[in-house]
């Protein structure tokens, strides 16, 4: 790959997250490919003559977007710049954007072309977006490889007793039978709120994770699960809840049980576990 390939225009005030970008390209296309100013342009060297080269021989044209930025002179000229070499025959230049925060107001002439957005993407998927751009290709990388219908709240009211709501965010599951896990030798109980449900009570004890004893109760509901008709579950613990988790599955078939993904709503400053409760568990329990 030629010598400033890649040239990064910025506001010196967003060093702090374009240069890890730039070290991060750097290891994979070394350091001559890529025009940034902090190495391109040593002490000594005239600034101008050092951009005027490195845009003459860019091929990508990174511009990172700020409000910093948008304000910057330097930015501006330098934006000029490949726009004008853009819109000559004999030049090839490709002008992507990158915003790194919520913009004020993004300038009309770049609205219609579509960025790269560091600002929701984070720092590891802009990387890898950019690799794919300078190597040609398809930036596309899938973000819902599965659908993930079912969701649960924990609101733990006290010590030993919560209350459970589980909901399908997209379409009827024929199979309502839902199972609370726990890792402890005292009772759980569990009870359906609501007409249209019956309890089935079984208690399944299995091992997990190199023969961890745990427990799980199920229950199913007499409906089908579906949007807009949750099932609420009453549970009741000889255990305390603010020091040990309980876990939220899903019955697949006959042997085979899905973790749902669940969100505390109660407040998390009480319960010693946290995130534990979306868990640090197998996925899927098959048995």
């Amino acid at each position: 790959m030629k010598n400033n390939t890649v040239f990064f225009s910025h506001n010196s005030k967003d060093k702090v997250i374009v240069e890890p970008i730039a070290l991060k390209l750097m290891e994979i296309f070394g350091k001559d490919v890529i025009f940034y100013d902090s190495w391109s342009i040593q002490p000594g060297e005239k600034i101008f003559k050092k951009m005027e080269e490195g845009l003459n021989s860019c091929k990508f044209f990174f511009l990172f977007i700020s409000n910093n930025s948008l304000e910057s002179q330097m930015v501006e000229l330098e934006l000029h710049a490949a726009l004008n070499k853009l819109t000559s025959k004999n030049k090839e230049i490709t002008i992507i954007t990158i915003r790194l925060e919520n913009i004020k107001e993004m300038p009309l002439f770049l609205q219609n072309i579509k960025w790269i957005d560091f600002f929701t993407l984070g720092f590891d998927a802009t990387v890898r977006t950019i690799y794919d751009i300078i190597m040609g290709n398809n930036v596309f990388h899938p973000k819902f490889k599965t659908i993930r219908n079912l969701k649960a709240y924990l609101n733990i009211i006290d010590e030993n007793n919560a209350e459970v709501t589980v909901e399908a965010s997209h379409f009827l599951e024929p199979n309502s039978e839902i199972g609370i896990w726990w890792r402890n030798e005292k009772k759980l109980e569990a009870t359906l709120i609501g007409e249209g449900f019956q309890e089935t009570g079984t208690v399944n004890e299995s091992l997990l994770n190199n023969k961890v004893p745990f427990k799980i109760l199920t229950l199913k509901g007499r409906s089908n699960l579906y949007p807009n008709n949750p099932i609420k579950i009453k549970v009741k613990t000889e255990f305390n809840l603010h020091e040990n988790s309980i876990l939220i599955y899903h019955r697949k078939n006959k042997g085979l049980l899905e973790l749902i993904e669940t969100t505390l709503t109660s407040d998390p400053n009480k319960i010693n576990y946290k995130n534990e409760i979306i868990a640090n568990t197998k996925y899927h329990i098959e048995y």
